[in-house]
């Protein structure tokens, strides 16, 4: 009965053997097909972006914005992302889009790409630095984006990993000197790197300020006449919206002010806050919108961008706001936006979690409207001097 036993697992090790073989082989067939059916004439060089998720957070967004941005620039890309998601499908919609969950999938995937001719990944985020072995060992380049300071890399446990991309990335890029200067307090980058602010990649030029203002009042029932404070953003601790609606409680019986943040909320922070949010009626939550001429009417109605962030490299919404000529308060030490938040030019940075300082910021320009103008207009030019075309453009003369 053991010998038989034994006869029967080596027989069955054969035909789990085998059958692997069958699905490597099934998986090279179904990826060269796709990525054959985007791209049925050469288009140059071949890149692949790496995504962490398939969510609808701010490297989501960069990430579809990238693989956009390149095939504008007449560059095949293939989309691989290590997490299922409602962003999966808008990926689809531009470029062959694979979700790599597995090791297995990893592997062959990166195999099968390098044989079609893809030889650089563009990874998002510290979360895929683990990759980086796997792409050495295929020959394909690996350029490492960094969007995360050292409380997110901590929180996440992603340590080995900011030490596998501090030593073996072809190329680091950080979007500022301050989110470099965060991520060598965890690890000291000892392999090539620069210094590239992603820019503005919902550049817009569209604006009606009438019809924003009609807009809020009809369907958030925010009156024309109230200054608007905007934060757009996933609501959740790291980005500030406890500080965010303690502020608005705070201006509550000023009732010619209204408070708007634009995103999605996470559960957590709508568990703790529910409570108190339920007591304002100056405070609005419209969610996550997908239309941007919609998303568009928030920045041209608002007056100010209040960014309560604790942690945030380089947010594009600050670039979005200057756009719209709206000066930004932030906190000091909490991003690499402070290189373009400018005290008395483009905004005002104000002592780390002092929502004091803030809410003083907010009645002075709400009163002061030459000044408030001002800012605007300086905010404006410099958005101006980031564009996003420029920062892609810059990324593929990095890949093979």
């Amino acid at each position: 009965m053991a010998q038989k036993m034994k006869e029967l697992l080596k027989k069955s090790k054969t035909i789990n053997k085998i059958y692997r073989k069958i699905k490597k082989r099934e998986k090279l067939e179904d990826i060269s097909t796709i990525v054959q059916e985007y791209y049925p004439k050469e288009m140059g060089q071949k890149i692949i972006l790496v995504g962490h998720s398939g969510g609808q957070g701010g490297a989501e967004i960069l990430l579809k914005n990238m693989a956009k941005e390149f095939l504008k620039q007449q560059i095949e890309v293939v989309i691989l992302v290590r997490g299922y998601g409602p962003m999966i499908e808008e990926y689809k919609n531009l470029a062959p889009t694979f979700v790599i969950d597995s090791l297995d999938k990893i592997d062959t995937y990166f195999t099968i790409l390098k044989s079609l001719g893809f030889l650089s990944a563009i990874l998002n985020t510290t979360v895929n630095g683990d990759l980086i072995e796997t792409l050495k060992e295929k020959q394909i380049k690996s350029i490492q984006l960094i969007h995360e300071l050292k409380g997110v890399i901590h929180e996440l446990h992603l340590e080995d990993r900011a030490q596998i991309i501090s030593q073996k990335a072809d190329l680091v890029i950080f979007p500022s000197q301050y989110v470099k200067t965060q991520f060598e307090l965890i690890a000291k980058v000892k392999v090539p790197n620069k210094i590239l602010p992603q820019g503005l990649y919902m550049v817009y030029d569209n604006w009606n300020l009438k019809q924003a203002k009609e807009y809020l009042e009809e369907q958030w029932e925010i009156p024309k006449s109230n200054f608007v404070v905007l934060n757009v953003g996933l609501g959740e601790k790291r980005k500030g919206l406890d500080l965010f609606v303690k502020i608005a409680s705070s201006l509550k019986e000023d009732k010619d002010i209204s408070f708007v943040w634009l995103g999605a909320v996470s559960e957590q922070a709508k568990k703790e806050l529910e409570p108190m949010i339920n007591t304002l009626s100056n405070l609005y939550f419209p969610g996550f919108i997908q239309d941007k001429d919609i998303t568009m009417r928030f920045f041209n109605r608002c007056d100010l961008f209040l960014l309560t962030s604790r942690e945030d490299p380089f947010p594009s919404v600050v670039l979005e706001a200057f756009n719209a000529s709206k000066p930004v308060v932030a906190f000091e030490n909490a991003g690499g936006f402070q290189d373009i938040v400018q005290n008395e030019k483009t905004g005002y940075l104000v002592p780390f979690e002092d929502t004091n300082a803030m809410i003083e910021k907010i009645k002075t320009l709400k009163k002061d409207k030459q000044t408030l103008k001002k800012l605007g207009t300086n905010a404006k030019k410099m958005s101006e001097k980031y564009r996003f075309s420029n920062y892609v453009e810059e990324l593929s003369k990095f890949c093979k």
